[in-house]
């Protein structure tokens, strides 16, 4: 029984140090939505004004500034009473370092809510793929998540990396939980825990 709580301990930590190295940043590229809607800067080659302005939509080399996120998508549509964002196409988000890839990405600023299916967010410190992510007002939701330090995309598999079936990111208070999570060298799974909580 000794031997296996240090076989679990050192995971453990890397698990959190893993993600206690990167999670700040992720959930900061992903927390959008401010207290309160700011103007935006859209940029593209066709914009289309409708319902008195109510409904924006663009096309073709769009480029969106927002709070110092600048964000490139196929197709954009923008709802003013309810402060709909909706990005469809190839979507990537970049703010700093970090860089948020996406199909699909649905936002709510009244709600502060808002939707994405499967994702990659690449770093300077870390590296994350997922199924799908739902935007809380006070949280972030990952289903299917792998992470690491190592560079890796949609169809690679970085030396290591870690798996979680869930990760809830609480941005504002700098903690998360990771549920079924297990450690990878390669193709191997190493460790397995039922949940890791960090909070900093």
């Amino acid at each position: 029984m000794e031997q296996k709580r240090r076989l679990a301990s050192p995971f453990k930590l890397f698990c959190i140090a893993t993600l206690a190295i990167g999670v700040p940043s992720w959930g900061s590229a992903l927390h959008l939505l401010p207290n309160q809607l700011n103007n935006f800067v859209l940029n593209a080659d066709t914009i289309s004004y409708l319902n008195d302005g109510k409904l924006i939509r663009a096309s073709e080399n769009i480029q969106l500034e927002y709070r110092g996120y600048t964000i490139y998508t196929d197709q954009f549509t923008y709802y003013e009473p309810n402060k709909l964002f909706q990005f469809r196409g190839k979507t990537v988000i970049n703010k700093d370092s970090s860089r948020f890839t996406t199909q699909a990405l649905d936002l709510n600023a009244t709600l502060f809510t808002g939707s994405t299916p499967a994702f990659l967010f690449q770093s300077d410190r870390l590296y994350l793929r997922g199924q799908s992510i739902d935007l809380g007002l006070d949280t972030i939701t990952a289903k299917s998540v792998w992470y690491s330090t190592c560079p890796f995309d949609q169809h690679s598999t970085p030396i290591y990396h870690v798996r979680s079936s869930e990760l809830i990111i609480h941005p504002q208070r700098g903690a998360f939980v990771a549920n079924h999570t297990v450690l990878y060298l390669w193709k191997i799974p190493i460790f397995y825990f039922p949940r890791v909580l960090y909070q900093h």
